[in-house]
């Protein structure tokens, strides 16, 4: 008989978190798979995170934000300018 003992801790998240990973869970998977699979590896260099940048999907643009963005640009700002001295 072989057993496979794996180490783990035990984490506390809100009940919203658990939500989103449960609805982010496919058959089969374990919490921990979710998360290794959802949050990247740090990088090392500029080259890989240049890299898993490619792989990210981005989320669906809010077609409100995005007119308001737009309808904002070419706006001077109004807050009085500082003269260097």
């Amino acid at each position: 008989m072989q057993f496979s003992c794996m180490p783990f801790t035990t984490i506390t998240i809100s009940t919203e978190a658990h939500a989103r990973l449960r609805k982010l869970k496919e058959p089969g998977d374990s919490f921990s798979d979710v998360i290794l699979r959802v949050i990247p590896r740090p990088c090392a260099t500029a080259g890989e995170m240049l890299e898993a940048f490619n792989h990210v999907e981005l989320p669906p643009m809010n077609k409100r934000r995005l007119a308001l963005l737009r309808s904002g640009r070419g706006r001077r700002s109004n807050r009085p300018r500082r003269i260097a001295k």
